[in-house]
């Protein structure tokens, strides 16, 4: 399965997108979202993807390099998974690359190191990709890598010039049995195909 959207030039959007999308979040929905974030002829281009696990939402991307880093394995990790501090990787990264994903990983981190990861991947990637629970969802309610160390806003992400599309009920239910909500973010990428991905869910 190859990328299915377009690259632009980073942050040179000339109207940020602020789109809400009110239906249940799906693995499937969650998969086409990101085909058509993804940049076409990744055969080409060199990915980061942070808070990796098992990758099995990028794993079909063929890119032609990829980096695929946590600081936790686990079994059902890829075998060419990097162990590390995601953090202190991005801080020792040398290279610019074409495509950052961090999906379900910011909320991992405090708030000023998941700043730090917004700068880094801003000035490292071509084109970055998040997706974050809305708010404050389960902070600081288990320590250590697996627990939530920090809720986010899209607000947060438009004031940096980030696109962002916000699920309100992505997670219903919950494993709480109540509905809460997801947001992605992104920049570097033309958004004509999300766009027709989202008229298709409804």
């Amino acid at each position: 399965m190859d990328g299915i959207g377009y690259k632009i030039n980073p942050m040179k959007t000339a109207e940020l997108l602020k789109l809400t999308y009110n239906g249940k979040g799906s693995i499937p929905f969650h998969q086409r979202i990101l085909d058509a974030l993804t940049p076409m002829g990744t055969r080409g281009l060199t990915m980061i993807n942070l808070g990796a696990g098992d990758a099995k939402m990028t794993k079909g991307y063929p890119f032609k390099r990829r980096y695929l880093v946590d600081c936790q394995p686990r079994d059902t990790s890829p075998k060419d998974l990097i162990q590390a501090d995601c953090l202190q990787f991005m801080r020792l990264l040398t290279e610019k690359v074409d495509v950052i994903y961090a999906l379900d990983f910011i909320e991992h981190l405090t708030k000023d190191d998941g700043l730090e990861i917004l700068r880094l991947i801003e000035d490292k990637a071509d084109v970055g990709i998040i997706f974050t629970p809305l708010g404050d969802l389960c902070v600081g309610q288990t320590a250590g890598p697996d627990g939530h160390h920090s809720g986010w806003l899209p607000e947060e992400f438009q004031s940096r010039n980030w696109n962002t599309l916000t699920c309100p009920s992505f997670h219903s239910p919950w494993f709480d049995g109540q509905t809460h909500g997801a947001f992605y973010a992104w920049f570097g990428i033309n958004p004509n195909l999300l766009l027709q991905t989202l008229r298709g869910e409804t």
